[in-house]
Parts: structure tokens; C-alpha cells; sequence
């Protein structure tokens, strides 16, 4: 019966004839360059890095703004996601099974650099809050993220590599139809960043600790502004387990920076292609979601086997368990309901060799969440970790 509808068959029609083009390019990048490389995303939370990476766009995630702008043409009411916050650390050999010396959370002296040799060093950390109302959102947000990797035990050399963001985005969205929907953000974000190398001489006469790696990347890095955009499309038919398919270029054509301090801009965004499968489904305050995405569609530096998230999660009440794929690693996620607040942990593997499987960097994050909703009067409807209903007064 819906299958026969008219709209909905010139909206699919629509959707798929605007999809072709990232397929095209799927087929040309098949055979991408394969060079060792750190894929930097920038749009995740820890709850979606326990999944995967994956991201599964609701009507109540205010959130999904950095995802996919479209989705804001499906949000009932006003959504407030008032906090979302992560941090984390992470190396190459630092597994919590694994024992020996680890960097992050035992710095050693530059003279005992052996257990930092090829393994990379990750410190990172991200805040953001975002509004929706109706077919418009706002976000702001900030990250940072530091590499630290020590290489050449005959002549020790290391690379120091770390940016910090912080800006805003605002989009918009409308219906193509009832099923189908475009979206975009204007976006500014300031960026202090760039890499830095640290030779022989400083290695073995400094300590190397957290104020030791902030202070060389600040005598190295430069600031700039940039300004950028996103486009997407939601298709999101009216079937059970609520199935939507995502196709959105993030940062179109790039954002690039323009110095405001230093001699040379930092390095800019690059654009990215994601197409998204997700499902989801909730019943008395238990449910599922599942999804795959396949990002850098249009990057031909990254290998087909690197563009690949999968997940899963399972809402049970008060504890959310989740499962997934990152870059061909297995990761794991879970949040615990404090009532007002979500405590969010994520377990997951960045890969930083050329193929997926080839060099892994284990990585670990922690969170915390609030949010909020709002009916169309202004009144509050759900709060909290979990959004609880409140009671509507007779």
C-alpha cells in the first residue's frame, strides 16, 4: 500500500538519481592510494565511537545537526542536547589487557624512550551543546586532539601533531516530500594547530610528560579561521524498525583556514562523503539500533578497507550496551543512566597504517551527556541521560 503511493515513489526515484553520483565515485576510488595515515573525524561522540563510529539519526537528537543537517526537517518540537562531552587517551601498545609501561598514563624520561618506539601517543578530548527547533539548529563545539610518536631508536626523532577547534554551526532543512528531505550548515571554526618535529638533543635531555608535548606543539603551530559547509539528504520511508538512509558531504570542497597568527594557515578540513544504512526501533523504554556507513567516498588517500563503520547497540532501561566495527577493529561502548546525566565509556581501535588490520592504535574515551526536550509551547517533556517523559498536568 505505502510502495504504490505516488509521492513516495517520485521521492525515492528522486533520492536514488541523486545518489548515483557518490556511487560513480565509489567505483573510481575503489583502487585508492594506500599510504600510512591517521583518518581524523571530527563529529564523534563516545557514544557513537562504542558503536563504530556510527551515527543513527533520530527526531530527538539535536546532535544529528553535525551529522547530517537534513534530519532537522523530521524534529518535532525543540531539542536540546545541553551537553555532550568526551575524553580520552590512547597508543599503539597500550591494550587494558596488555601489560607493560603505559605512555599516557606513565610518561617516561626521555633516557627510557623504548616503550615509546613506533607507538603512537593520542590525548583527545571534544565538548559540544546543540538546539533544534522545528526545520533550524545552532551548535557549538570544541575539540582537541594530540599525537605524539617517537621513531628511529639509532637517532631518535618524533613528530608532534595537534589541533584545537572551536565554532559554531547553524543549518537548516526542508521536505522534498513526506519521506525525503535536504538539509545544510554554514559553519566558522578557529583552529590553533599544525606539527611539530622534536630531534635527538631535546629527546634525550627533556622530560617527555604532558607539559613537555603542550609546550613544543605551541611553539610550532599557527592559528586560523575558516569557514565552511555541509549538504545532505535524509530519506526516511514509513516502515517498521524506522530504516533511514543518510547521504551527506561534510565540509564541501573543504574548509580552509586563513592564519591569524603565525606565518602559515593550519592545515584545513578535509571534505567528506558518508553514505548511512541505519534502523532503529524502541518499545516501553527498551530497544535497538543498528547501522553501516561508508565514509570518504570522494577521498582517494584513504583505502577502501579504512571506509567502512559498522554497529549496534541495545537499550536496556537504565544501561545501554553497544558493538561495532571502526576502521576493521572491533570496538565496544556503554552508557549508564545517573538520571540526569549519561555516563558514557567507549573501548575502540583507530587504524594508522595504510589498510585496515595493518597498525592499530587502541584508543579509550569516557563522557558525559544531558539533554532535553521541549512541546511546541515552551514546555519541558523530556530530561535527562534518558529524556524521561514528564507527566502531562490535567
Amino acid at each position: 500500500m505505502f510502495l504504490s503511493s505516488p509521492s513516495v515513489s517520485k521521492n525515492a526515484l528522486l533520492f536514488f538519481w541523486l545518489l548515483i553520483p557518490s556511487m560513480v565515485t565509489l567505483v573510481v576510488t575503489s583502487s585508492s592510494v594506500s599510504r600510512a595515515q591517521d583518518v581524523i573525524e571530527y563529529t564523534q561522540t563516545v557514544k557513537d565511537l562504542g558503536r563504530g563510529g556510527v551515527r543513527i539519526p533520530t527526531e530527538t537528537d539535536a546532535g544529528i545537526i553535525f551529522y547530517n543537517p537534513a534530519m532537522l526537517a523530521f524534529t518535532k518540537g525543540i531539542r536540546w542536547s545541553i551537553a555532550d562531552l568526551g575524553f580520552g587517551g590512547g597508543c599503539g601498545s597500550c591494550q587494558v589487557s596488555g601489560g607493560g609501561n603505559n605512555p599516557v598514563q606513565n610518561p617516561p624520561a626521555a633516557g627510557n624512550l623504548n616503550s615509546l618506539y613506533g607507538n603512537n601517543v593520542w590525548l583527545g578530548g571534544m565538548g559540544r551543546s546543540a538546539l533544534a527547533i522545528g526545520n533550524f539548529g545552532f551548535a557549538l563545539y570544541g575539540s582537541l586532539a594530540m599525537d605524539f610518536l617517537v621513531q628511529n631508536p639509532v637517532f631518535p626523532s618524533a613528530n608532534l601533531t595537534g589541533f584545537q577547534d572551536y565554532g559554531f554551526v547553524v543549518g537548516g532543512a526542508f521536505n522534498l516530500g513526506p519521506s525525503l528531505a535536504f538539509g545544510a550548515n554554514f559553519k566558522r571554526v578557529t583552529r590553533t594547530g599544525g606539527t611539530t618535529t622534536v630531534g635527538a638533543a631535546t629527546l634525550l635531555t627533556a622530560t617527555i610528560n604532558q607539559n613537555f608535548l603542550q609546550n613544543t606543539l605551541t611553539a610550532g603551530t599557527s592559528t586560523g579561521t575558516g569557514y565552511g559547509g555541509d549538504i545532505g539528504l535524509i530519506w526516511k520511508p514509513q516502515f517498521p524498525f524506522n530504516p533511514t538512509v543518510s547521504l551527506c558531504w561534510q565540509d564541501v570542497g573543504y574548509t580552509p583556514f586563513y592564519a591569524s597568527v603565525g606565518v602559515n594557515p593550519p592545515p584545513p578540513i578535509e571534505d567528506n562523503l558518508v553514505l548511512g544504512l541505519t534502523a532503529h526501533q524502541d518499545f516501553l523504554g527498551i530497544g535497538w539500533g543498528a547501522g553501516l556507513e561508508y565514509r570518504h567516498i570522494n577521498n582517494v588517500d584513504v583505502d577502501l578497507s579504512k571506509k567502512f563503520n559498522a554497529g549496534i547497540e541495545l537499550d536496556l532501561a537504565l544501561i545501554d550496551a553497544r558493538y561495532g566495527f571502526y576502521q576493521g577493529w572491533p570496538g565496544y561502548g556503554l552508557s549508564v543512566d545517573l538520571w540526569l546525566l549519561s555516563f558514557d565509556i567507549a573501548s575502540y581501535t583507530v587504524e594508522r597504517g595504510a589498510v585496515a588490520g595493518q597498525l592499530p592504535d587502541y584508543r579509550y574515551q569516557v563522557g558525559l551527556s544531558f539533554e532535553a526536550g521541549f512541546d511546541p509551547f515552551f514546555s519541558l517533556s523530556e530530561f535527562g541521560g534518558k529524556k524521561r517523559r514528564l507527566k502531562q498536568r490535567r
